[in-house]
């Protein structure tokens, strides 16, 4: 025999569902304010960076590694902040990819830098910890994604940036960046890249046989 059930069950049923509800929401509510809360604002925030011990950890970091050319500035932005009597300026370029070694095959991407007004003096170690906008030029970065923006940023600083002159790698080593990146060709840089992927590796050793191979190619 079927026991028809009280309206007072209907009603605490109702409350239970309601109550789960609510809570779901809430705790949605909490985790999409705690989002907003802490994303980045490149009108308000300036970047900072970590630099990296090694290339394989700067590899690591990095969500894009490419080869292209910089144009001049597309945005720019105060902070309102000061260090050192200078202020605070976070700057958007333009980079044109030709060449992706890690991440998606993008063609055209925009860099967000944070730099100083008016500039620091070339000896400054304040532009290595804010380099601001770069000269128009052809270029190697690392980089990585701005979390909630569509920007990227070098990935450690100054050591992420290396300037290619006639084919070749040049390392900013008074910024930190690797000498055993130094000089590196196009392509040795790329089979480079691929090595420092694998385990057990020498870094050393191969771009010793790298350049031997570049040096005197097999007939």
């Amino acid at each position: 025999m079927n026991r028809r059930k009280s309206p007072i069950f209907f009603k605490k049923l109702s409350f239970t569902v309601n109550w789960r509800k609510t809570l779901g929401l809430s705790i949605l509510l909490s985790i999409w304010l705690c989002q907003t809360s802490f994303a980045f604002d490149p009108k308000s925030d300036s970047l900072n960076y970590q630099p990296a011990s090694t290339v394989s950890d700067l590899l690591t970091q990095s969500d894009l590694i490419v080869e292209g050319n910089f144009h001049p500035a597309h945005e720019k932005w105060k902070l309102h902040q000061v260090k050192d009597g200078y202020e605070f300026v976070n700057t958007v370029q333009f980079f044109t990819i030709k060449q992706v070694w890690k991440g998606k095959n993008l063609t055209k991407i925009r860099i967000l830098l944070t730099g100083l007004d008016p500039l620091p003096p070339a000896k400054s170690p304040l532009n290595n910890e804010y380099p601001g906008e770069f000269a128009e030029g052809h270029y190697v970065l690392f980089l990585r994604n701005i979390d909630g923006t569509p920007f990227f940023q070098l990935t450690t600083g100054m050591q992420s940036v290396y300037p290619v002159f006639n084919n070749r790698l040049i390392s900013l080593k008074g910024a930190g960046g690797f000498g055993e990146l130094d000089q590196l060709t196009l392509k040795q840089f790329g089979q480079t890249l691929r090595a420092y992927q694998k385990k057990a590796f020498n870094p050393k050793s191969y771009i010793e046989k790298a350049v031997t191979r570049e040096m005197n190619p097999s007939p």
